[in-house]
């Protein structure tokens, strides 16, 4: 009888200082998740600490279950174990309310952005023309006299395979390109590349495409996996903290 309570104190020993082990990983553990701050690994995160939690419950069984009758584990020790139990449960339920409220803020900030649908905004050109219904819309500054304005549409190779012209008097200038080639072929709807250059009396020229800003209509919003919101204007998508101007109308 002796030895057999001997090997079940030892045994329950064993199996305390594993689980007193296996706690001290779940600390480490819990430290990091709240490091965490991204939806992706937040729901990674939760999907750990609920297998840890379901290998506490089987570590704490077999530690009741193989303990000395005579020499029970010390009620202090074992009254940290719970709390280290009820520890992990709240974590969990705290990893599932967060997942909740970031799909709640991606869901408002689509929200927040719904008033831009259908209405004409201004976004930097980054030298792209955006060929939307049939037409690229297109705004650019003049700075000095000049005598014209040329732009230049260029496919992915570099080559030229249109070009219009623009007004040219000093202030904010509005220009509009059919989406024709010099052939009449019409252009599919997308975004090209642009440049435009202006002519001085002296035959000299000046580079505009640093001031040239797209026109386009937004009819549709997209939440992205990292977050972040962008605004479709026809085949091209940019960020809410683009858009230079907003017009209800096209211009």
């Amino acid at each position: 009888m002796t030895t057999v309570a001997a090997a079940t104190s030892s045994q329950s020993s064993d199996t305390s200082a594993i689980l007193q082990s296996y706690l001290q990983r779940q600390k480490e553990t819990q430290a990091a998740t709240q490091a965490e701050n991204t939806a992706n690994k937040s729901s990674s995160s939760a999907t750990k600490l609920s297998g840890d939690f379901s290998t506490f419950l089987k570590i704490l069984t077999t530690q009741l279950q193989n303990q000395d009758p005579t020499n029970a584990q010390d009620t202090n020790a074992f009254t940290q174990q719970l709390v280290e139990f009820a520890s992990v449960e709240q974590q969990i339920n705290t990893n599932s309310k967060l997942d909740q409220l970031i799909n709640q803020s991606k869901s408002s900030g689509v929200t927040s952005l719904l008033n831009y649908v259908g209405k004409y905004v201004e976004v930097p050109a980054d030298k792209n023309l955006l060929l939307q219904d049939g037409s690229a819309q297109l705004t650019y500054k003049v700075n000095e006299s000049l005598t014209g304005v040329q732009f230049k549409v260029t496919d992915s190779t570099g080559v030229t395979i249109a070009s219009f012209n623009g007004p040219f008097t000093r202030g904010e200038q509005f220009s509009v390109w059919d989406g024709k080639l010099a052939n009449g072929q019409k252009l599919s709807d997308g975004a090209y590349k642009l440049s435009a250059t202006g002519t001085k009396a002296d035959g000299t020229t000046v580079d505009l495409s640093n001031s040239i800003r797209l026109v386009g209509r937004v009819d549709s919003i997209k939440s992205n996996t990292d977050g972040t919101t962008t605004l479709g204007l026809g085949k091209l998508s940019v960020k809410e903290s683009n858009i230079l101007a907003v017009r209800d109308v096209q211009s």
